[in-house]
């Protein structure tokens, strides 16, 4: 039914205003974890037909010279968060579709058993970790007994091997060392986390690592600071929409989050910005039903 409804929003032209007012002249960079390549292969071919998928060199260019207008219409460029060892099964749809990516890996688990502390808390007690609220987060991670230096039973992350295998359209940059959150761990530690990360990249994968995204999106001026002092040039944030390059800052540009499980429909709605305004108007509609009960 959902789809169905989505289809129709695509073919009565909604999808299509969206696009025109808000990407035509703007860069629109997504975002995704952990997609099942059968279906981010549907995603990309669906994507060919409404935008231009751009490669890494016309990011940079545009990111060097604060101009948009280095790019095409209806720009697109697609990355993936933490470099999840299942990133692998999507090498071979970016290269045969001819799509240029980046993904943003933390070297403290490449070649290791450790654990993204994310994949070993759940529901209300992840969500308060994400959160920032618990200022003393690392604290309550290693009170339940997670250590992010510890192997546990299996890969979380691409090894080396892989990242080297990858194809040449494949790109790899910095998401930190262990995926802390960036704004709860003091100076000394912070650096070391986004410096350890830039080295490594600079030292072991075969191209230059010119982007950073800050882990759960979550960063203050401090750690932005710190960023650009550690050589990247440009920073992702997960602050929702387009970027003109003209007047955004380039250490927290924004980006659209893909649902790795959205149907093909749904993941342009989202991309275009219609699914977020939806979101919001169904969340508003349950809260009037519920005030009427």
């Amino acid at each position: 039914m959902k789809t169905i409804f989505f289809k129709f929003l695509i073919k009565i032209g909604i999808f299509n205003i969206f696009r025109r007012v808000f990407q035509k002249d703007r860069l629109t960079v997504l975002f995704y974890h952990s997609p099942k390549s059968c279906l981010f292969n549907e995603h990309i071919k669906l994507f060919k037909r409404y935008y231009n998928l751009i490669q890494r060199e016309d990011l940079l260019s545009a990111i060097r010279e604060k101009d948009n207008s280095v790019l095409q219409p209806y720009s697109i460029y697609i990355t993936f968060d933490d470099g999840h060892v299942s990133n692998k099964e999507l090498f071979k749809v970016l290269k045969n579709e001819e799509v240029d990516a980046e993904i943003f890996v933390c070297p403290g688990l490449i070649d290791t058993k450790r654990a993204f502390w994310f994949k070993k808390f759940h529901g209300k007690e992840k969500n308060m970790l994400k959160s920032g609220i618990w200022k003393n987060s690392e604290y309550h991670m290693f009170s339940k007994g997670f250590d992010y230096k510890k192997d546990y039973d299996q890969l979380s992350s691409l090894t080396l091997k892989q990242i080297k295998e990858a194809p040449l359209n494949v790109n790899f940059s910095g998401h930190s060392m262990f995926h802390p959150m960036l704004t709860g761990i003091d100076k000394e530690r912070l650096n070391k986390e986004i410096k350890d990360c830039y080295d490594y990249l600079k030292n072991n994968v075969n191209q230059e690592s010119y982007f950073f995204a800050y882990p759960d999106g979550r960063f203050d001026s401090k750690v932005r600071r710190i960023v650009k002092k550690n050589g990247f040039e440009a920073a992702f944030s997960t602050k929702y929409g387009f970027i003109d390059m003209t007047k955004d800052d380039v250490f927290s540009l924004k980006r659209i989050g893909i649902y790795d499980d959205a149907s093909s429909e749904k993941a342009l709605l989202q991309a275009c910005g219609l699914w977020s305004v939806l979101e919001s108007l169904f969340k508003w509609l349950k809260r009037l039903f519920t005030s009427f009960r």
